[in-house]
């Protein structure tokens, strides 16, 4: 099983959604892309992963760095989750 996060983007580049696949996912980040590739309906989809051990500090890491640069907006599958993440980064 491979811990780590995330980042999905479409064809033009838009950056769709951050996560990351911890623990508790059956068989780890493979498994969680092939399922999230198959409920977001767009073609060419795009992926970046990471594997980590602290996949969570990560993950805001990401989250923070794309809210700083996107003047607090964060892509819409990430607010609907409604992360916790606090703080405030500067890139």
């Amino acid at each position: 099983m491979t811990t780590g996060v995330y980042e999905i983007r479409d064809q033009s580049g838009e950056l769709l959604d951050i996560g990351y696949a911890g623990s508790r996912e059956p068989f780890g980040l493979r498994s969680l892309l092939q399922r999230l590739v198959g409920e977001i309906d767009t073609d060419g989809l795009q992926f970046r992963y990471e594997q980590h051990v602290q996949y969570h500090t990560r993950y805001i890491e990401l989250v923070l760095n794309h809210r700083a640069r996107h003047d607090g907006v964060l892509p819409q599958r990430v607010a609907e989750r409604r992360p916790l993440v606090h703080g405030h980064l500067s890139p």
